[in-house]
């Protein structure tokens, strides 16, 4: 795990270094599930040390994208399919902020996509030194072939 840890923060130093512009992703394990953890450039918050805990939805959230995604029709009628990718900040409260798509589908997926993250309630902030902090998250809803 050290080892792995050690790769990760060399890995994010090089990257670093090398690109201003770049958006470093940091794998992390949180229990049996593996995240994906962003961390933008120029981040002071993440330079020196990585989190303790990733930030973490209250609840399910692949409850709460089943029960809340709605399919466009455009979308369902060209049989549209696959996952936009939204990013977002999520501050030491919990509240969500600079919501935006960073991986695109198509226009009216992707409309859904931020519709979706902007009605969540406040997640569960990164913490450091059991101390709540301000991330950068992505998370990627699928839309998946409809009957």
């Amino acid at each position: 795990m050290k080892s792995l840890s050690f790769l990760a923060l060399f890995t994010f130093l090089v990257s670093a270094s090398r690109a201003q512009e770049r958006v470093q992703r940091v794998i992390t394990h949180n229990g049996n599930k593996t995240d994906t953890i962003y961390i933008m450039p120029n981040d002071t918050a993440h330079i020196s040390s990585f989190v303790d805990d990733v930030p973490q939805f209250k609840g399910d959230l692949e409850t709460f994208i089943l029960k809340n995604r709605r399919y466009p029709a455009d979308a369902n009628a060209r049989h549209i399919t696959g996952s936009v990718e939204v990013s977002f900040r999520i501050d030491s409260h919990g509240y969500l902020s600079n919501i935006h798509v960073t991986g695109p589908l198509y226009p009216s997926l992707d409309a859904e996509a931020l519709r979706l993250v902007k009605s969540m309630p406040p997640w569960k902030p990164a913490m450091k030194n059991n101390i709540p902090v301000n991330g950068t998250w992505f998370v990627y809803i699928p839309f998946p072939q409809q009957p």
